[in-house]
């Protein structure tokens, strides 16, 4: 027998089949066959059973028997093992034992009435879960509601809130937006777009950094970035802090910018401060309008009117104002100076004095004392301690210098003075030698170079009185002019080399003018000589 299956009873379409059967008992005209015409095929839909019949001849012709049979849904319908679809709505009451979550994973679940929805362990929804009823969901114990749907939604009742209200689901509002009390992230936080923030109270508009403030604008026009930088507690204006520790502080003091770790972190009420290095302007508690830029600069200060830029300038001061220091250790131990400017490493590196300028490496660096003191070269009056209204214009000027009113312009010029006063060197080693000698002027390269305490002495000229040791009241004018006299007082030579080789402590009260004038006198007293001899 044969069983062909059609979607009516006309067509000649076929739907399913022939399924053929050999052999079929009939009995009674009654047989009994099994088909199996694959899934899909008896879906609902009615069908038609076309059955074809045959002999047991060899090769028989299988022949149509009419009518064909409607197989209606009735039949299939009583009770099915497993099924892929469900036309309409399921009673509840046909509901009963476990509904596995691989059965629900491509459907939703719309609870509209009764006691809600209670799932046990955990359940995965693929699609939608909408409740329509206020608290018909629940969650009871350690139990998790978990939501990881690809492309459904998770639909929240009219409880969910947007607003900063505890023990309610959240929701976004219309424009996206949510509000929280606090947010604990063990990730990154990523934006596409703008992160707003209160403006800065004692309790609001703040980001912590491991319970420190790390950035805030508490106050008015205030703005601080770093741990701890700047307080909750302050009333001064229009303060900037960044760096650990900046302005940290800060009560009523304005229009100061604090760039570094712990820079201006004892202020309290100065003002118009600007520290930017570590440590910059760190002990200064009410000095105002000074400027620190480097490690430590102004370290200790109180005061005001300061300017020290390099590493640990002006450190130490505490008390000194209207001091200006460029270079590393320039003013170092400057306490209680004033008016004094140090450009240059370790410029006036242990004054204490006032109103002293020095620039040029290690120049006036031991001065303590000494007041109204210029050097420019590197250890000009370098180890000057006490004297006061000296002059140093170049490397080693006046290097020795505890006495006043002395000028030097020119390398080495008053070398080894200490005690001598009102001496003027113009020249390389110029009075070199001096040490006590007083009211001298020597221009030239090594003029009056080994005076030491002569005094009263005018040399003009490369090697004038170049050996002057102890005579007084001399004037030579000229290259080598007197170049030889070591005592001798009271001498005048104009020319070169006038009075050359006049040596000893009687050669007194000579007079030579011209070229090598007097040149070979070596002890005569009382010569005047108008032309070369």
């Amino acid at each position: 027998m044969q069983f062909t299956l059609y979607t009516n009873s006309s067509t000649m379409v076929v739907l399913a089949g022939p399924l053929t059967l050999a052999p079929v008992t009939v009995s009674n005209c009654l047989f009994t066959v099994l088909l199996d015409f694959g899934q899909g095929e008896l879906m609902g839909p009615p069908r038609w059973l076309q059955i074809y019949a045959a002999t047991n001849s060899v090769s028989p012709p299988h022949l149509p028997l009419s009518p064909r049979q409607l197989l209606s849904p009735a039949p299939y319908a009583i009770f099915a093992n497993t099924a892929s679809n469900l036309s309409g709505t399921l009673p509840t009451a046909q509901l009963s034992g476990t509904v596995n979550n691989g059965q629900l994973a491509r459907s939703s679940i719309i609870v509209t009435a009764g006691n809600g929805l209670s799932i046990g362990g955990s359940g995965t929804l693929g699609a939608t879960l909408t409740l329509t009823n206020t608290g018909v969901l629940s969650v009871t114990g350690n139990a998790d509601i978990t939501a990881s749907p690809t492309a459904g939604n998770v639909i929240l009742g009219d409880t969910a809130t947007s607003a900063n209200s505890t023990n309610t689901l959240m929701k976004r509002d219309g424009t996206g937006s949510f509000a929280a009390a606090n947010a604990v992230l063990n990730g990154n936080l990523g934006l596409n777009g703008n992160l707003n923030l209160p403006a800065t109270t004692a309790s609001v508009g703040i980001i912590y950094s491991g319970g420190s403030l790390f950035v805030h604008t508490y106050g008015n026009n205030n703005f601080f970035g770093g741990a701890g930088a700047g307080n909750l507690v302050m009333s001064g204006t229009f303060n900037t802090g960044i760096g650990a520790g900046a302005l940290d502080n800060n009560l009523n003091g304005a229009w100061n910018t604090a760039n570094g770790y712990r820079s201006l972190f004892a202020n309290t009420s100065g003002s118009g401060n600007m520290a930017s290095g570590f440590d910059a302007l760190y002990a200064n508690t009410a000095g105002n309008n000074n400027v620190a830029v480097g490690y430590g600069a102004l370290f200790n200060n109180i005061a005001s009117i300061n300017m020290a830029v390099g590493y640990e300038a002006l450190y130490n001061n505490t008390s000194g104002a209207y001091n200006t220091a460029v270079g590393e250790f320039a003013l170092l131990n400057n306490t209680i100076g004033f008016y004094n400017t140090a450009n240059g490493e370790e410029a006036l590196y242990s004054n204490n004095a006032n109103n002293n300028t020095a620039s040029g490496d290690q120049a006036l660096y031991s001065n303590t004392n000494g007041s109204f003191n210029t050097a420019n070269g590197s250890y000009a009056l370098g180890q000057n301690t006490s004297g006061n209204n000296n002059v140093a214009d170049g490397y080693q000027a006046l290097l020795v210098n505890t006495a006043d009113y002395n000028t030097a312009n020119g390398y080495q010029s008053l070398y080894a003075n200490t005690r001598g006063s009102f001496n003027t060197a113009n020249g390389e080693s110029a009075l070199h030698s001096n040490t006590s000698g007083n009211n001298n002027t020597a221009s030239g390269a090594v003029a009056l170079f080994a005076n030491t305490t002569g005094s009263n002495n005018v040399a003009n000229g490369n090697g004038a009185l170049f050996l002057n040791n102890s005579g007084s009241y001399n004037t030579a004018s000229g290259v080598a002019a007197l170049s030889a006299n070591t005592s001798g007082d009271a001498n005048t030579a104009n020319g070169d080399q006038a009075l050359g080789l006049v040596t000893g402590v009687n050669n007194n009260n000579n007079t030579a003018n011209g070229y090598q004038a007097l040149y070979s006198n070596t002890t005569g007293s009382g010569n005047t000589a108008n032309e070369q001899r």
